[in-house]
């Protein structure tokens, strides 16, 4: 698994827990055209919240890869400074080989707030722990991604 400077199939997202048993070091979404689709539908939907002071933020049900603990080989060598976000080339034995977090994870979520940035969050039932990723900035996400493919 490594960095990418252009956009790819899979973004790495920095990740956190309330959990005191658990860790979550980051999370990977892969980038499909469905993805790129609803969430570009989901960003129109924001602009009749823009000026709602009181609003929160979109909830969406997502399928994302998975919550992740670093290993001593990923330890925090892909982001660059305090970025989120970042697009990264992994393979499907990478990701396999990766090691989740310890709960059992459900109704993971991707969340909205009406500037456009973004988050994952997800659930373990069991001790109501939630892990989830730092705010992101999921319109640059889409234009990088759109910018991509129109060279």
């Amino acid at each position: 698994m490594e960095r990418s400077d252009k956009p790819t199939e899979y973004i790495m997202l920095k990740g956190n827990a309330t959990s005191e048993w658990d860790a979550c070091d980051f999370a990977i979404v892969h980038i499909t055209e469905q993805w790129k689709k609803s969430v570009s539908e989901r960003l129109q939907l924001l602009k009749l919240f823009k000026n709602d002071n009181s609003f929160s933020c979109l909830a969406y049900s997502e399928i994302i890869e998975g919550f992740y603990r670093y290993t001593e080989e990923t330890e925090d060598t892909i982001f660059i400074g305090k970025e989120a976000c970042c697009f990264i080339e992994v393979t499907r034995d990478e990701l396999q080989e990766l090691p989740e977090v310890n709960a059992e994870l459900s109704g993971c979520e991707l969340c909205f707030n009406n500037i456009g940035l973004a988050w994952y969050r997800a659930y373990c039932d069991q001790s109501n722990d939630q892990f989830f990723t730092e705010t992101f900035n999921i319109k640059t996400v889409i234009e990088e991604l759109n910018n991509n493919y129109k060279k």
